[in-house]
């Protein structure tokens, strides 16, 4: 490999982020070109009319951050700490897996990035064979390889297996271990690395998956400016200069819980109004209500959503919107796509989780509703058409939700005097109250029906079937 060289990308975020030739053998690659023309955040850009960032410069941005918080824990440790950091030659090694598992964390992203993922349910059990048997992870608690898959969506499984096989090459002759850059968007250490580096790696991990790591960390600057949203407030050098070690995990300095209790507001109110907006919800739901009626009949061919075209087609936003587009008189479709080109939306009796409450103050029909929206969405929309006489194509029904902060496995862990303690309980930030505002089921039919469905629902009462 020639002599590293870097190159500069104008960043609205970031600013100036730095790419090395090293990089540009990834960046360059069509997979990785494939990110410009996935929508970061779905469908949001019909109600967020600057939300039409992609992937592409998510991964870049994740990159940029993951080389800082590399830099900073290295700076900031000390004594034992330090010396897993001594060989200069392995610190090098090591910082550049860490970039290229940040580059590559989204490479498995189906278009429309999660909106479509559930497309390709049917594979994902073959393709984590695959990995198995080619990857054995360092678990934690126990856990079996089987169950680190698990716990893991299908983009993540998908990219662990694009990498592991379409970038195998690219990766070696980098002199970066593929194994060890799927076992790190997995949040995970490739058990080959050996038990000397078992810790450093763990630590790598930790910076591109956990409560802390640096995924979050831009996608949560970047829809917040990119939507215009203006809910977070973050010092983000501040931040990054206060990742350290304790013990084996990344924590974040006790310096910095100015800075992290922003961050955790600023999370909760960036999942609130942003991912979990009415229309946001609807149009990806709607997305996907038209892909169904596509696939169920047959007209989308069977292998358009595969991890094989997604490898070898590039499959992407466009080629979704160009397969509906050539369907659009199909009367499966037709009132669906005019409601999407049009911009013609369903609406909600209710628009946000505190409006739920409000509308429908009975806790036992506000479960109810609930557990009927995410479990058995179809019976729902079955029930509303049967009783209101609504068309099929005039009602939805979907849910959203999100985990707060402090609950299991997400909690934030800061250094106070030597100890790895929650930030949540440090700067008692309870989270029992946003608890029942996480999840919220939304109906969606004509605005003219929408006094009876309320009316409905402000009784509602699971009924036997």
């Amino acid at each position: 490999m020639p002599p590293v060289k870097w190159k500069y990308i104008k960043d609205p975020v970031h600013g100036l982020v730095k790419i090395s030739n090293e990089d540009l053998e990834i960046i360059s690659t069509p997979l990785f070109q494939r990110l410009r023309n996935l929508h970061h955040m779905g469908t949001a850009f019909l109600t967020y009319p600057g939300a039409t960032h992609s992937r592409f410069e998510h991964s870049l941005g994740v990159a940029e951050l993951g080389t800082s918080v590399f830099e900073n824990v290295v700076c900031n440790s000390s004594g034992e700490d330090a010396i897993i950091w001594s060989n200069l030659t392995e610190r090098k090694k090591m910082e550049k897996t860490l970039r290229s598992a940040c580059l590559l964390h989204d490479i498995g992203h189906t278009p429309f990035s999660h909106t479509c993922e559930g497309f390709y349910n049917n594979e994902i059990e073959e393709i984590k064979e695959k990995i198995l048997a080619n990857l054995n992870f360092v678990t934690m608690d126990g856990e079996s390889n089987e169950e680190v898959l698990i716990q893991k969506g299908n983009h993540e499984i998908i990219g662990c297996y694009i990498i592991l096989t379409e970038y195998k090459r690219i990766l070696d002759d980098l002199d970066i271990d593929a194994k060890s850059v799927a076992a790190m968007i997995l949040g995970r250490v490739n058990r080959d690395v050996g038990r000397d580096l078992f810790k450093p790696y763990r630590i790598l991990a930790q910076i591109l998956n956990s409560p802390v790591d640096v995924d979050k960390f831009d996608y949560l600057l970047r829809d917040n400016y990119m939507t215009g949203s203006a809910l977070i407030s973050l010092d983000k050098e501040r931040l990054l200069s206060t990742y350290t070690i304790l013990g084996d995990i990344l924590v974040l300095s006790g310096k910095a819980l100015s800075v992290v209790s922003n961050l955790i507001i600023g999370r909760q109110q960036v999942y609130m109004w942003v991912y979990q907006h009415h229309k946001v919800v609807y149009t990806n739901a709607l997305l996907e209500r038209i892909l169904e009626r596509l696939i169920e009949e047959g007209t989308i061919s069977s292998d358009f959503f595969s991890v094989d075209n997604l490898i070898n087609k590039k499959t992407d936003d466009y080629d979704v919107i160009n397969e509906i587009r050539k369907n659009h008189d199909n009367p499966k479709i037709k009132n669906l796509y005019e409601s999407w080109r049009e911009r013609n939306f369903l609406k909600s009796p209710w628009k946000n989780a505190y409006d739920f409450h409000n509308k429908i103050d009975d806790e036992v029909s506000r479960s109810e509703l609930l557990t009927i929206a995410k479990a058995k969405p179809a019976l729902l929309e079955q029930q509303i058409s049967e009783k209101y006489g609504i068309k099929s194509d005039k009602v939805l029904v979907c849910s959203a939700k999100f985990l707060p902060y402090a609950e299991q496995g997400l909690d934030i862990k800061i250094d106070i005097d030597g100890a790895p303690v929650s930030a949540v309980a440090t700067l008692r930030m309870s989270t029992e109250g946003i608890k029942q505002y996480t999840e919220v089921p939304y109906v969606y039919v004509e605005e003219a029906k929408i006094p009876e469905i309320l009316h409905y629902f402000q009784s509602y009462r699971r009924r036997s079937h």
